[in-house]
């Protein structure tokens, strides 16, 4: 999960998010109010099907039904979340305020930490006495 969320407010425009996917990198932003309540999250593919003015509200074209987990939830969770309800980016909610967020990428470096796990040498194995075996 990343702690550290680039939002967009719950009042913004959609030219001030076709502005934002134009000069950052994310794919998605959680859309909140001043107080950090979820309110939608909107995706670069949302704005670039939106037939709509540039200073249109940008909750009408974001998802406001927005599928999200509690702090808590394992990367697995998160995982069955994500290919269940066909989403890329899960936010994180405590008690209806944004916390955090998980997306493929956070999932895939989990991933690359149980593979570094699983690269990790055998113990070495010894014989019932306690002794290392011959070689």
């Amino acid at each position: 999960m990343s702690r550290k969320v680039e939002v967009l407010d719950a009042g913004a425009t959609v030219h001030e998010a076709r502005e934002r996917f134009r000069t950052h990198t994310h794919s998605a932003y959680p859309i909140v109010d001043p107080d950090g309540t979820l309110r939608g999250i909107v995706t670069r593919g949302d704005l670039l099907l939106a037939e709509c003015e540039p200073d249109s509200p940008l909750l009408a074209q974001a998802s406001t039904d927005v599928v999200t987990v509690r702090p808590d939830a394992t990367a697995s969770t998160v995982l069955h979340v994500m290919l269940d309800e066909r989403v890329e980016h899960v936010p994180v909610v405590d008690d209806g305020t944004l916390v955090g967020i998980c997306t493929r990428t956070d999932l895939l470096d989990v991933r690359r930490s149980q593979f570094a796990l699983d690269r990790r040498p055998p113990a070495t194995s010894r014989r019932n006495d306690g002794t290392p075996p011959a070689g």
